[in-house]
């Protein structure tokens, strides 16, 4: 799959779009081979499907990307039991012209890769056949943040202290939401006003709150143990032991949106908000990466580089603009 072709599809016209995804369509089939390498043909691919799920788990990566990266390797080897290179090229091609953007197909890509690189770490196999495989340039986009008008109905509108608390951390904090549904009662620090969260690969790192936010926590713990409740979730789920799902967090926050007549808004976009809100008003990028738990704060500066170079734009002109004296 040439990657060029995926990122220049985006820039023809819908009817130019339309034949070229044919054209792809109709490629990919005519290279399909059907006969599987000798080596393959003994190896039942679907059978290493949950291994390798529980592989990325153990490592630390997320239930919501797990759980998609699993949809479409188990979409792939349905369609082709004993895959090789030429298979995931028409697999991506079928995707394509199915109008799948450059995001998709890259994340599509991302899990086969995943999953291939697997396999071959735990000697099922020799060579990945997803090895040469090259990912579409993605074109810099602009993450979607909800407006300060928005976030305030939402917290408004939020009246139990498990639900204020849990809106409270994801716009003071900026945290993912599978890092909100983990927070452990011992991990909070109320008199410093700290969270201690489990981030991507399983690191652990400290977060700050405000003590508005500290507050609201301590009802939480408060209505928690009014229950009996013998655990260490800060948010509890269904299941004796269980903290609440990510998917329940998402749902709670979809319902709000909708009683107060607000457009949809994820955990997701509240991290983006918390990051917005940060970088806009003055805040270090490498602290904003620090709380926001990036490895390396040229991550954060790629996501918020319109905020970045917004800020720039406006302290160079206030410098060096032949007018900056007149007033």
């Amino acid at each position: 799959m040439n990657a060029e072709l995926l990122t220049l599809l985006d820039r023809l016209s819908p009817s130019n779009q339309r034949l070229l995804r044919e054209l792809i369509f109709k490629l990919a089939q005519l290279e399909q081979l059907a006969t599987p390498e000798e080596h393959d043909a003994q190896l039942d691919y679907t059978a290493q499907i949950d291994p390798w799920l529980a592989n990325l788990l153990n490592r630390g990566m997320s239930h919501h990307t797990i759980k998609h990266y699993g949809a479409y390797v188990r979409n792939f080897l349905a369609r082709y039991p004993h895959p090789r290179r030429t298979h995931i090229d028409a697999f991506l091609a079928e995707a394509t012209a199915r109008g799948s953007g450059p995001g998709t197909i890259a994340h599509i890509i991302n899990a086969i890769r995943s999953f291939f690189n697997y396999l071959r770490d735990v000697e099922a196999i020799t060579t990945s056949p997803a090895s040469r495989i090259q990912r579409p340039k993605l074109p810099r986009s602009l993450r979607k943040s909800p407006t300060s008008d928005q976030v305030a109905l939402l917290l408004e509108a939020s009246k139990s202290p498990r639900h204020q608390a849990m809106l409270e951390i994801l716009v003071d904090c900026g945290l993912r939401c599978e890092e909100l549904a983990t927070i452990r009662i011992s991990n909070v620090d109320l008199e410093r006003c700290l969270l201690t969260v489990i981030g991507k690969g399983k690191k652990p790192r400290q977060v700050p709150m405000g003590s508005a936010t500290a507050s609201i926590i301590w009802h939480q713990i408060e209505a928690v143990n009014s229950t009996g409740y013998d655990g260490d979730w800060l948010f509890p789920g269904q299941g004796p032991g269980s903290h609440v799902s990510t998917d329940s967090v998402r749902s709670f926050l979809e319902r709000l949106c909708m009683r107060i007549g607000v457009h949809k808004i994820t955990p997701h976009q509240l991290r983006h908000y918390f990051a917005t809100q940060m970088l806009s008003s003055g805040a270090n990028l490498k602290v904003t990466a620090a709380i926001l738990g990036h490895a390396q704060a040229s991550t954060t500066a790629d996501i918020y580089w319109h905020i970045l170079d917004q800020k720039e734009l406006v302290e160079q002109h206030a410098r060096f603009s032949p007018l900056r004296e007149c007033g």
